[in-house]
């Protein structure tokens, strides 16, 4: 995590969804259409706006595959600093 870099209003919105989730429940399980509908936004902001989230490593991100082996989510978590 850079201690320079500047987040978007966007961005602490969802970094802020990803913290509820991960304290209640360990996690959010989402795919990005549905974190998009949920914060009212298009998926290429969601994208963007979590792949940036990661690349600075506030969060990670982990596929969630359905059981016919696609990708059927991604599971967010707050990245614990050590």
């Amino acid at each position: 995590m850079s201690p320079e870099i500047s987040l978007t209003p966007f961005e602490l919105k969802l970094l802020g969804l990803i913290a509820v989730h991960t304290i209640k429940h360990g996690s959010l399980c989402a795919s990005k259409p549905d974190i998009a509908r949920h914060l009212g936004c298009c998926i290429r902001t969601a994208d963007r706006s979590t792949r940036r989230l990661r690349d600075e490593g506030y969060i990670t991100v982990t596929p969630k595959h359905g059981p016919n082996g696609g990708q059927a989510a991604n599971e967010y978590r707050l990245a614990i600093r050590k």
